[in-house]
């Protein structure tokens, strides 16, 4: 019976050193990353069109009296040049309304009006690029598409800003002449983002 045990042992001592060689062990997740540079880019350029001259804002100044309603003596022509992007493009606006010092009045938002538009000239010649789209005319309050690009070109869209109540500029509204004197002031932001 001696002799027996012995192989008996033998095998149990096999069979363990075999599962143990049958363990696994494993590291991770590992994070990875990688990024892919953007070119896209946004520059702005505001003209004075009373002056012709480049500013660094859009100050109407002292608004005239004209009937029933006040009125800029001015308007700015804003030059937007965005892209190249990585696909399509699209290019907006957040404005505030104008509002007086004192927190108290606005300007009616209809009377401050953007009116977007593709011009060739500031392109250098080149065309609108095929499937993109401009913005209508309306409100400079509030957010809104000015121009949208499925090629992602790198093209200058030409907004014109008024405050003047004048329908064909985009105006939905007028300043009334009793509106309360004072300054008042506001802000537009642009973006331009990949969709």
């Amino acid at each position: 019976m001696g002799k027996r045990v012995f192989p008996a042992t033998l095998t149990a001592v096999c069979l363990f050193s075999f599962s143990a060689f049958a363990a696994s062990s494993s590291v991770g997740p590992i994070d990875i990353s990688a990024t892919v540079s953007s070119s896209l880019s946004l520059n702005v350029k505001v003209v004075d069109q009373a002056t012709n001259q480049e500013v660094s804002s859009l100050d109407f100044g002292q608004l005239k009296e004209e009937k029933t309603q006040s009125l800029a003596q001015t308007s700015f022509k804003v030059l937007i040049k965005v892209g190249p992007g990585n696909g399509s493009l699209q290019l907006t606006q957040t404005g505030t309304p104008l509002t007086h010092e004192a927190g108290s009045a606005v300007i009616p938002e209809g009377a401050f009006a953007v009116k977007p538009t593709y011009d060739a000239a500031d392109n250098s010649g080149a065309s609108q690029p095929e499937g993109s789209t401009v913005g209508a005319a309306g409100t400079a309050v509030g957010t809104r598409t000015l121009y949208s690009d499925p090629t992602g070109s790198e093209r200058v869209v030409t907004l014109l800003y008024t405050l003047s109540g004048d329908p064909s500029a985009g105006a939905a509204e007028v300043i009334p002449a009793e509106q309360k004197s004072g300054a008042y002031s506001g802000a537009v932001q642009f973006t331009v983002t990949t969709v």
